[in-house]
């Protein structure tokens, strides 16, 4: 016969049981850190894309809009702007308004479409020309005429759907004929 070597303990099922508990909680723990954490991460980047886009949408439009001659409201996220007529040599002529190339700054659907609750805001010209994309991701483009030779712009960025959204919202007076 073979003698048993009781020497050697093994855990108890209970003391298994307990550090499988600890073992358990700690995880449970440090899961709901990192899903707070990664929560946290993607609000803060949804919001930084959102003032990104806000402060790059409004310097695209003050862009397009100070050396304006004529604004003309002409709707909910629509705009007609008349720049001055360039003479011969570069400069502009003050005095004499391009009525004939008139610009739109229009808040769209992705295939240019005037929608006033678009994502995009659209540039195209009078002349005919299907124009182009400015911005993509715009929830709200509005312009108001405050005072003469300016104009309030206001423009809302939204990133993320359902419950996760983020916005940012700027208002700008911009003044046109500025160098005129």
């Amino acid at each position: 016969m073979t003698k048993r070597n009781f020497s050697r303990r093994g855990f108890t099922l209970v003391e298994t049981i307990v550090a499988s508990s600890i073992l358990l909680t700690v995880m449970i723990a440090v899961s709901v850190i990192l899903m707070s954490a990664s929560r946290s991460f993607d609000q803060t980047a949804r919001q930084t894309d959102a003032d990104q886009t806000a402060v790059l949408t409004m310097r695209k439009l003050t862009a397009e809009l100070r050396e304006a001659q004529e604004i003309y409201v002409l709707g909910p996220g629509r705009l007609k702007i008349v720049y001055p007529s360039v003479v011969a040599d570069g400069y502009y002529n003050r005095f004499q308004p391009n009525v004939s190339e008139p610009v739109y700054l229009e808040q769209t659907d992705a295939t240019g479409t005037y929608q006033p609750d678009g994502e995009y805001i659209w540039k195209r010209t009078g002349g005919g020309d299907a124009g182009a994309a400015l911005v993509k991701g715009i929830k709200l483009f509005r312009a108001s005429n405050d005072a003469p030779q300016s104009l309030q712009l206001t423009v809302v960025v939204s990133r993320g759907h359902g419950e996760r959204v983020s916005e940012a919202r700027l208002d700008q007076r911009v003044l046109y004929l500025r160098n005129h």
